[in-house]
Formats: C-alpha cells, structure tokens, sequence
C-alpha cells in the first residue's frame, strides 16, 4: 500500500498533517537521512501521486530520538559492498518500506556485532556473510504487511477526530486495504461523525463509525469521555488473543519467504523474521515474551525441516529503536551443521 494521494480526502489529510518546514528541519539534522532521502523526497513531492514514506515519517513524527538512531544505522551500512544496489529500497514510496529498511539495517547492525562483514545482495536475499570460508545467505522479513492498512489508518484518524480508534480483529480475513478502500473509510468516518459526537455525549460508547467488507477484520470506533459511559461489550477487536496472533504472525511470516527471493538457490541461507517492527503489534510485546517458557514451542511445526527453501529461521521482537539481540530459543536450523549457529548462539550468551 502506499499513501496514495489519488483520493481526494486522503490528499487533504495528509496536506495537514505533513510539515514540510518540519521534513526540511530534519533534512539538516540528520546529514544520513538528508543523503539517502532528499532526492527520493523531491521526486515525490514533484509527482504528486504519493508522499513518499520517508517523507510521512519526518513530516509527521514527533520523536527525534528514532530518526538519530536511523541516521547512525545508515552511516553504518553506506560503506558495505552492494549498499549502493539498495536505490530502489530508498526510492521506492510505499508506506510500509520504511520498516523493512530498518529491518534490514538492525540485521547488518547485528552482523557486525557478531564479527561479520556483510554485503548487500540484489537480486536475491537482502545481505550476505562469509563464514570460515563459506557463503550463508539472509532474507529480512517483517510482519507489518499485516497490519500497514491499520498502522495509516490510526496515524490519520486523529486529524479528524482526537478520539477516534482503529482496530484490527485477527480473526478476520486478510487487511489487505488498496487507496479506494481507504478513502472510503474516511469518508464514510467523516460522514457519520457528527452524529456519533452527540451520541457519546449521552449514550454509551465506543460506537462504531465504519467496518471494512472483508468480514469487518478492520473497524474505526469513536470513544467518548465520560467513562461511565463506556460499554466494553461495544468495544470489539481491540482484544487480541496474543499466543494465536503470535503463531499466525509466525506462520505468515514463513510461509511468505518459501519459494522467493531465489532462497532455494541461494544456500545455506537463514530468514530473519521481526515480528515487532510494527505498532499494533508493539503494544502486545511484553504479553507475547511471557507467553511461553519455552519460545521455540510456539514456531509452528515443520516451520524449516518442512521447507525445501529454508535453512534456518531466526525470529526477533525488535523494537525500531533497539538493537537485535539473539537467543538460542527464537533459531531453528535445519542441520546443526550450519554455519551461522556456532556464532549466533556465542553471541546470544554474551
């Protein structure tokens, strides 16, 4: 999905919300975002079908510590062999691109940590290392293709109404939303929000404003203030049930790498899964870190040993801000003879 500017309510919203004096404060602070990003920015801007982005984020944001942080991960990875074959990732205006950047950028971080000199790989797996003379592969994977409708819709809503909510039910259909469903959800908010602001005043609340057609999987609800009005039984799809969207995220997150990216020619080779690069699933990090003591019981079954394509399987809960670190409990390998374990598992204990 990207912020597609070809609707005409999404446009103006969008108008508002970005600050361009903002993006050009930002552009000066942070010399590695201003490199990587200003030309990518203009062109944007100059077409007029999207804003890019890089572009939301500066222009919308109110936290300067993730941009400092994002500023030295590019500093850090612009001298890496290939980096310059990664245009397309700077380039491209999707909204959901910018957490697969940093995905990318927190796994190179990571190797080097572990005393690796990674390269990057197009076409193919993301980056590559060698280790004692052996070439293993890595393909960065994060779970916010599962929610990205949701993620826009919840920075966006409050330009309309500062209690508005967007939820996303798991066990709904797929939230696959494209720029006329979006729109459409706008409208229709917008449309029946007047009323719904003289309801909350008297009756209970939440009230739903718009569900969307694919079983309702994301709904937008306006909240009221007085909480003696608030009916919990009204409040549907903000509840998750955190093991079984944690396993579905799990199992997505595989299935999406088998047979692409030339992982099965590209050998041994290791798929590196965040499933916290995302805001939604943010909020449900601590309740999923204690949901097992035994994390590796919740990768589903045959995840890799079933996989003709898959090596190993590393899956992280890493926030945009934090570094990756490992444990030996969130890998999988296919052979215990793969390269990257004996490392990987060091570099957990340290």
């Amino acid at each position: 999905m990207n912020i597609d500017l070809s609707g005409n309510r999404i446009r103006k919203l969008v108008s508002q919300l970005v600050s361009t004096d903002l993006i050009e404060q930002r552009l000066k602070k942070y010399p590695e975002i201003a490199c990587h990003f200003s030309e990518h920015i203009e062109k944007c801007c100059a077409e007029k079908r999207y804003c890019h982005q890089m572009a939301w984020r500066l222009g919308t944001w109110t936290s300067e510590h993730i941009f400092g942080r994002l500023d030295k991960l590019l500093g850090l990875v612009k001298a890496m062999p290939g980096w310059s074959g990664e245009r397309g990732l700077l380039a491209n205006p999707q909204y959901s691109n910018f957490w697969s950047l940093i995905w990318q950028l927190q796994v190179a971080e990571w190797l080097v940590s572990l005393g690796f000199s990674p390269k990057w790989n197009n076409p193919g797996p993301d980056l590559t290392v060698e280790v004692d003379g052996q070439r293993v592969w890595l393909e960065c994977y994060s779970t916010v293709g599962l929610y990205e409708p949701v993620e826009f819709l919840g920075e966006i809503l409050p330009a309309i109404h500062p209690d508005l909510k967007v939820a996303y039910a798991a066990s709904g259909k797929s939230a696959a939303v494209d720029g006329a469903l979006l729109e459409s959800c706008v409208v229709t908010v917008e449309s029946e929000l007047p009323a719904a602001v003289e309801k909350a005043h008297t009756g209970k609340w939440p009230i739903l404003l718009y569900a969307s057609p694919d079983d309702g999987a994301i709904s937008v609800r306006l909240y009221g203030d007085d909480i003696d009005h608030y009916d919990p039984s009204l409040d549907c799809g903000h509840t998750l049930d955190f093991e079984g969207h944690f396993r579905r995220a799990l199992h997505q997150a595989f299935r999406g790498k088998i047979g692409k990216n030339a992982l099965a020619n590209n050998r041994p080779n290791v798929v590196m899964v965040n499933l916290v690069v995302n805001e939604l699933f943010q909020l449900s990090v601590d309740p999923v870190r204690h949901l097992s003591e035994r994390p590796r019981a919740l990768i589903p079954s045959n995840v890799v040993t079933g996989s003709p394509d898959l090596d190993g399987v590393i899956w992280s809960m890493t926030g945009i801000d934090e570094k990756l670190t490992t444990k030996s409990s969130q890998c999988v390998w296919k052979q215990l003879a793969h390269p990257l374990r004996t490392s990987v598992e060091r570099g957990s204990a340290a």
